[in-house]
C-alpha cells in the first residue's frame, strides 16, 4: 500500500517587523564574512602557493556600508547560537542556499522552516542585547515599574 503525501508546503522565510534589525545585522555579516575570507588565505595545504615577488596581491575592501564592528559582534554571538540554528542562519544568509536545501540539509519540513529561523533570529537577537550591541528589542523596559499603592495586593 502507498502512503499519500499531503499537498506540498513551500518553505517560507519572511522576517517579521520586529526581527528587521537583526535580519540588517545578518546581511551585514554576511558581506563582511565573504571579504573577509577572501583575502588570500589558502584553505589547503596544496594551496599555499606564493605568487612570484612581482605579483602583489590586493584583497578586496569591504563594502562602504558594511559595519565591521557590528559584524564582529555578530559574529562573536553565533557561537552561543545553538549548532542547528546556527547552521541554519550560516545557510541563509552567507551561503544565501535555497531555502528547500537548507530544509533538506537541516532535516526541517517546509512548514516549520519560517518558525525555526524565526527562532534563530530571535536567539541571535537576544544574544546581542544582553551582551549590549545596540540592537534593541520590541519591548522597553527602560520605565521603572509603577509605585501606585492603589495597585498593590
Amino acid at each position: 500500500m502507498r502512503l499519500r503525501r499531503g499537498p506540498y508546503v513551500p518553505a517560507v522565510d519572511e522576517p517579521a517587523e520586529d526581527e528587521l534589525a537583526t535580519h540588517d545585522a545578518l546581511l551585514n555579516w554576511a558581506e563582511w564574512c565573504r571579504v573577509r575570507l577572501a583575502q588570500g588565505r589558502a584553505q589547503s595545504a596544496e594551496g599555499r602557493y606564493l605568487a612570484p615577488a612581482g605579483n602583489v596581491y590586493n584583497p578586496p575592501e569591504p563594502r562602504a556600508a558594511t559595519n565591521v564592528p557590528r559584524a564582529e559582534k555578530v559574529n562573536a554571538a553565533l557561537l552561543e547560537v545553538p549548532r542547528q540554528h546556527r547552521d541554519g542562519l550560516r545557510w541563509r544568509y552567507y551561503l544565501r542556499a535555497p531555502d528547500r536545501a537548507i530544509c533538506r540539509a537541516l532535516a526541517l519540513r517546509p512548514s516549520s522552516y519560517g518558525r525555526f529561523m524565526r527562532d534563530a533570529r530571535l536567539m541571535l537577537r537576544n544574544i546581542l542585547h544582553f551582551r549590549g550591541s545596540g540592537l534593541k528589542p520590541p519591548f522597553d523596559n527602560s520605565t521603572p515599574p509603577s509605585t501606585d499603592e492603589s495597585r498593590r495586593p
